[in-house]
């Protein structure tokens, strides 16, 4: 598998799962979110990505000094 597609196949598989889980669940009473909670939402994600495209960074760095 193409590490360097890691990233766009887990933020798929994230949205759909995300998505799956909604769609069950259509009774289910979701409050709407505040603009801050949003943002810190967006936040917390967009650290997450950060780990883990430097982990898939790091990963392909140490295979390839293996090689």
């Amino acid at each position: 598998m193409n590490e360097k597609k890691l990233p766009e196949i887990s933020k798929s598989l994230i949205s759909l799962h995300v998505k799956d889980i909604l769609k069950k669940n259509k009774g289910l009473n979701l409050r709407t979110l505040s603009e801050t909670e949003k943002k810190e939402i967006k936040k917390v994600i967009e650290d997450l990505q950060e780990r883990v495209d430097e982990f898939v960074k790091q990963a392909s760095e140490k295979k390839e000094k293996e090689e």
